[in-house]
């Protein structure tokens, strides 16, 4: 799904791969400067959590309707 995925806010899948011990795979995206969710808060301590909650969810929204999904609760 995540291949198929065009979206401003959402980092376009460029691969996946075996590792090593071949019992994972990584899939491979492009390089984003602020990491991920855990490296920015860490960084940014004062960042505005419930902001980024609200957009998360909002991410979430469209993963589902991306689906063809509506999110528990029916919200639209």
């Amino acid at each position: 799904m995540w291949k198929t995925l065009r979206h401003p806010n959402v980092v376009p899948l460029i691969g996946v791969t075996m590792m090593s011990d071949q019992n994972h795979f990584g899939m491979i995206s492009e390089w984003m400067v602020g990491g991920d969710i855990k490296n920015f808060l860490q960084v940014n301590p004062g960042a505005d959590r419930l902001k980024l909650v609200r957009f998360l969810f909002k991410v979430l929204v469209f993963l589902f309707h991306a689906r063809g999904r509506s999110p528990a609760g029916g919200c639209h």
